[in-house]
């Protein structure tokens, strides 16, 4: 299989994205051929004025709920019929969190993950799927190994994940990581941006990040653009400034968003933090789809990173 891990030749995965405006999951088909992965679904939060870590908390559980429910619905109407049983027959939980929830800890050798989350996510396990046996990853530990996999680049190379509330730094030197960083600038901050200066609701501002025109809204997004370039530089500089990273990676739930974080970093002010002239790439689920034997017909980036890991 893709990632050479030797698995049981047939069992299903429920796997949970959980980051910091959304909670996706999808149910995992595991064989000894591709993956197939399933009944995808993303309850996103709407975006709170602030960063209050209690709202945001609360949000997430929410999300988590709805998400995890809506996977225990999809998997019991799977175990109604002779032909699909197996299919829904959920063997574990995979959860992947992105920061605040989860990230990786250099110092220790081991992922750190926020403690009160994980017991909210046991909960709603326990309540809709039973006593399965539960696994915390972070979603760092799932990009990582994609990207080394799809794109093993030798020397310094950075990967940018961009979740709604965090952006997340990772460098890596010849395929290992060397240094992780947050930053508290992500989608949300654009879409906060738009909905206050452009007077337009949180879905038509969500709308705009994913088209790929934006003339009509050049003011507010540069503006949205410049404080994501003074937070990145603020991580980025103490994380790999001075390193010659020559490959950069932007991932993100869309390709139209992660095109908008790419260009921001494209611009010449950031050019000192690259004296090599590194390369900005976009990762798209298209680049990972044809390792899977199923999926949606549009593909959450997030979701088929947690397949590959699992697979």
């Amino acid at each position: 299989m893709f990632f050479g891990s030797s698995k049981p030749k047939e069992k299903t995965v429920l796997v949970v994205d959980v980051e910091s405006g959304s909670v996706g999951s999808g149910l995992v088909r595991l064989t000894d051929d591709a993956p197939k992965l399933f009944g995808e679904h993303r309850a996103y939060t709407h975006v709170p004025a602030g960063r209050d870590s209690k709202v945001l908390l609360g949000l997430i559980d929410r999300a988590a709920g709805d998400t995890i429910a809506h996977a225990s619905e999809v998997a019991a109407r799977l175990r109604q019929h002779k032909s699909t049983n197996e299919l829904g027959t959920v063997d574990s939980v995979s959860f992947f969190l992105a920061p605040p929830w989860g990230m990786p800890n250099l110092k220790e050798g081991k992922p750190s993950f926020f403690d009160g989350l994980k017991r909210v996510l046991h909960n709603y396990v326990d309540a809709h799927l039973g006593s399965i046996p539960i696994h915390f990853h972070t979603h760092a530990g799932a990009v990582v190994r994609g990207m080394n996999s799809l794109f093993n680049a030798p020397g310094y190379t950075l990967l940018i994940s961009i979740h709604a509330e965090v952006a997340e730094l990772i460098l890596l030197k010849d395929g290992a990581v060397v240094g992780h960083g947050t930053m508290p600038t992500g989608l949300h901050s654009f879409i906060r941006t738009l909905r206050t200066h452009a007077d337009v609701s949180d879905r038509e501002a969500r709308s705009i990040l994913a088209l790929g025109s934006h003339d009509s809204y050049d003011e507010p997004l540069n503006s949205a653009a410049d404080y994501f370039r003074d937070s990145f530089r603020s991580t980025g500089e103490p994380l790999f400034g001075g390193y010659p990273v020559g490959q950069v990676y932007v991932l993100a739930h869309g390709a139209g968003e992660a095109d908008v974080f790419a260009r921001a970093l494209s611009h010449n002010s950031l050019s000192d933090l690259f004296p090599g002239g590194g390369t900005i790439r976009v990762v798209k689920p298209q680049h990972f789809t044809p390792y899977m034997a199923a999926h949606s017909e549009n593909p959450d980036l997030g979701l088929i990173l947690n397949t590959l890991f699992v697979a």
